[in-house]
């Protein structure tokens, strides 16, 4: 079987990982209508920029999974867009983009990483908790975490 390979996206892989994020966020809401895609439409300012990166795990030639971080502040990174195609969920794909995106801001002087999660998420939120993550506030929709690199 191949392995799978984490890496930076490429400008001409944009589209594709775009799509394989988009349709994970169907597949669990149902519906685009309410999410916000600010950083997919400047995606190059979101992602491609000073203090930010956007990295996919290829499998054999495909997009399988994809993972942004940010400087949020100070020495905050955020953690977005975690998306695993559907048929490659339990197979540590999160685990390898996470390490990542979190190597990369520790990298760049960070110290915690932070990220959001539906509440209705329980397998990504046992992840982010297996991980570290802690609860520091909630809305009606999500869980913020937060975690020391």
């Amino acid at each position: 079987m191949e392995e799978i390979v984490v890496r930076e996206v490429k400008l001409s892989e944009i589209d594709e990982a775009i799509a394989l994020a988009k349709a994970g966020l169907k597949e669990r809401l149902g519906s685009l209508v309410i999410v916000d895609f600010s950083d997919f439409i400047n995606f190059e300012d979101s992602y491609l920029s000073e203090g930010a990166k956007f990295y996919i795990a290829m499998w054999d030639g495909q997009i399988v999974g994809t993972c942004g971080v940010s400087l949020l502040r100070g020495k905050v990174y955020k953690l977005t867009r975690l998306s695993v195609a559907a048929a490659f969920r339990t197979r540590g794909i999160s685990k390898l983009l996470m390490d990542k995106a979190e190597a990369f801001a520790e990298m760049n002087g960070g110290e915690y990483t932070y990220l959001s999660v539906n509440k209705t998420w329980d397998d990504a939120i046992a992840i982010y908790e297996q991980r570290g993550y802690q609860r520091t506030e909630e809305d009606e929709v999500e869980y913020y975490m937060i975690r020391k690199i």
